[in-house]
């Protein structure tokens, strides 16, 4: 007898996620995106942020892995009909030495724990995996980075542009 594997179903749709990014001041931006909040960004204490108490694209990095997994479970536990009462995921970026010689990340590590009822457990693992399986974000770590430069000089001649 065959056991079914079931694999992801791909979307074959592409999305777009837009954003823009200002310099503000110092080594100081802020994230805009149409409708939202805006977000200030600053280097890390460990880059010689000052500026501990503001998110770094460190912390954005690794919360995104986080977020994704909590969103993409809390989608998955919808659509199976899954009841949990808690769900917390602790999340640890490790930067260091990469196997190609650059430094980055090496690893995202995360501690996902939720709460449901006793005859849910099962499913619940299940379905936990599922979420791993098709977190977008963590799909999408090896991706390419493709950056346009365009440099203008100000009239003034005091400042550049870089879009």
């Amino acid at each position: 007898m065959h056991e079914t594997v079931h694999k992801p179903r791909i979307r074959p749709k592409e999305f777009h996620f837009p954003l823009k990014v200002r310099w503000s001041a110092g080594r100081k931006v802020t994230v805009e995106i149409d409708g939202k909040a805006p977000l200030d960004v600053v280097p890390p204490p460990e880059f010689s942020g000052a500026e501990p108490d503001v998110w770094s694209p460190e912390d954005l990095f690794v919360a995104s892995c986080a977020a994704c997994l909590a969103v993409t479970f809390t989608g998955i536990a919808k659509r199976h009909h899954l009841a949990f009462s808690r769900l917390e995921i602790r999340a640890d970026g490790v930067a260091g030495q990469r196997h190609d010689g650059r430094f980055g990340f090496t690893r995202v590590e995360l501690q996902f724990r939720f709460e449901v009822g006793p005859d849910d457990v099962v499913e619940a693992e299940r379905l936990a995996r599922l979420a791993e399986e098709t977190c977008l974000v963590s799909a999408s770590f090896a991706l390419p980075v493709g950056v346009s430069l365009c440099v203008r000089a100000t009239d003034s001649g005091r400042a550049s542009e870089a879009a």
